[in-house]
């Protein structure tokens, strides 16, 4: 494939006939067509009294590069009247004005505007039954495959029975301590065609210790809809090997439970089933296209991807280290596998390998070379082994507990 292909294959041809019935399922044509830039939406509100946010992007071709869609106007109105503006904080990323929760027995609709003067509105959706996230506890467990690890599980339970069609989400926090740190940090003072000069400083910046962010990348869902009682137990939402990295020090995960619409539940369906990992399909290359609940007021036959949803959400953390459930277990290894090096300081002005990776942040400074390794006076080693803040963040989270 290449740019000058009038016709280009889209990763997803896919209109979800049924999105809006309860439990439908209909076969998915797909086919190959001209490429289309369609406007996708990914936006929700909640009974979390917060800042929601809404997400506008366009797609694009297979070899294109992904576009914001910037200068919006940007509204969510209920059919009591009330409207809730929202702000573009950054290309594309549109943050309610003020904090607001969803409440029962309203529905609410996403408007927007495009700079360009087309007008796009949702289905009215309205808050599901909400559920009680009862627990969310961990366990020493073995996985499908036989490997030995720690679960992740919920208890939730609907007081009305009407919760039913859950979605799962999780958000995990953990410590990361570079294990080749050193307060030291190696400079350039200056080069010229023959002559140059380096100098050891202390660093500026913690880069020993930070914490790392991973966002949970599955669809999971859970229906009751089978079941005599609205119930979740021992509901797994994830699992840790032994091995994971992020379990060598502190660990920390959020876990969310969201009760969500019978739209709302086939849709996300319908991308589970299509392979689409999470629901970061609507911020991630876009070539192809999903329809949700949106529409063009003006045409109704443009197509517009996405969805707009209204969720029932609760969510509690735990902390946890390794240890406490598998007392003589080993450290798992680091993130990835560390070198060291020295490199070389030969060469003409600009193509020295020394000053090079110092300018580069290829390598961060360990030590003095006195001898161990062929090349230049400084030992380096892989950058992420020695500056933690290329895998995290060096701001302790307001939350953590050490």
């Amino acid at each position: 494939m290449n740019s000058n292909n009038s016709r280009y294959f889209w990763v997803l041809i896919i209109v979800v006939a049924c999105v809006f019935s309860k439990g439908c399922t209909e076969p998915y044509a797909f086919d190959e067509e001209a490429f289309d830039e369609v406007l996708i939406v990914d936006g929700s509100v909640s009974n979390q009294h917060k800042k929601h946010k809404i997400s506008l992007s366009r797609s694009y071709a297979f070899d294109g590069t992904p576009t914001m869609e910037k200068g919006a106007v940007v509204q969510v109105r209920t059919n009591k009247g009330d409207r809730f503006n929202f702000k573009e904080q950054k290309e594309g990323i549109y943050e309610a004005e003020v904090p607001f929760a969803a409440v029962a027995d309203e529905k609410y609709t996403l408007e927007i505007t495009t700079l360009e003067g087309k007008h796009y509105e949702s289905t009215p959706m309205m808050l599901p039954e909400p559920a009680a996230l009862e627990q969310v506890y961990a366990e020493a467990a073995v996985n499908d495959r036989g490997e030995e690890g720690i679960s992740i599980l919920l208890d939730a339970a609907s007081a009305s029975n009407q919760s039913r069609l859950y979605r799962f989400e999780y958000e995990e926090t953990y410590k990361i301590v570079a294990p080749y740190w050193t307060p030291y940090d190696a400079i350039v003072v200056f080069e010229g065609t023959s002559t140059f000069a380096t100098d050891i400083i202390l660093r500026e910046t913690e880069e020993q210790t930070c914490y790392g962010t991973a966002l949970s990348e599955r669809i999971q869902l859970r229906s009751t809809l089978n079941q005599t009682q609205d119930r979740l137990q021992k509901e797994p939402v994830h699992f840790l090997p032994l091995n994971d990295p992020k379990l060598q020090h502190r660990y920390s995960v959020l876990v969310r439970l969201l009760v969500e619409s019978a739209p709302t539940y086939s849709y996300f369906e319908t991308l589970k089933d299509l392979s689409v990992t999470s629901s970061a399909f609507f911020t991630e290359k876009q070539p192809g296209y999903i329809a949700g609940n949106m529409k063009n007021r003006e045409d109704s036959s443009e197509k517009v991807a996405g969805f707009f949803r209204v969720s029932a959400v609760a969510e509690k953390r735990i902390f946890f280290n390794l240890n406490d459930f598998y007392p003589e277990a080993e450290t798992p290894d680091y993130f990835i596998s560390c070198t060291q090096f020295a490199p070389s300081t030969e060469g003409s002005r600009g193509n020295r390998n020394l000053l090079n990776t110092i300018y580069s942040g290829y390598g961060r400074f360990y030590k003095l070379n006195t001898g161990e390794f062929p090349g230049g006076p400084y030992i380096f080693i892989t950058t992420q082994c020695g500056d933690c803040t290329v895998l995290g963040s060096n701001r302790v989270p307001e939350f953590w507990i050490p």
